[in-house]
């Protein structure tokens, strides 16, 4: 199999890999955005942990995601928390909803990483053939 095969496939490793992010990695953000114990919130979503201003943006209907990957990050990885001092919020959920913490922020880099690899590959070959089509 030569780099032009893989190179083939491209954009259906490419389509195949956004079409699975979508399925896998929102449901279960969804999930574990139902889920996440209002005591994380009500003791951590405010100052001096958050900012006034990160408070009101978090808030909001489609950046309130961003705000449940930040808190699963910090309970999946506690050391991820040591900039805000959220080292400690890990104590205050089930052991279940860690390890569910760990596999999706586990999923949700290696999708993205390996559709920015994909995107850099198809720039490379781009760049180099001056071909969008394969």
């Amino acid at each position: 199999m030569q780099l032009t095969d893989i190179l083939y496939y491209f954009d259906l490793i490419f389509i195949s890999l956004i079409i699975s992010s979508l399925i896998l990695n929102f449901p279960i953000l969804l999930i574990l955005h139902l889920l996440m114990p209002k005591a994380i919130l009500t003791k951590y979503f405010k100052p001096p942990y958050f900012g006034s201003t990160e408070i009101e943006f978090f808030s909001r209907v489609p950046f309130f995601f961003i705000r449940t990957v930040m808190f699963l990050t910090v309970l999946a990885f506690p050391h991820r928390g040591k900039l805000r001092q959220l080292t400690e919020a890990y104590r205050m959920v089930p052991n279940w909803y860690r390890y569910l913490s760990k596999f999706y922020v586990i999923t949700l880099v290696s999708t993205m990483s390996s559709l920015l690899l994909l995107i850099l590959i198809g720039g490379v070959y781009y760049t180099y053939t001056g071909q969008i089509e394969w």
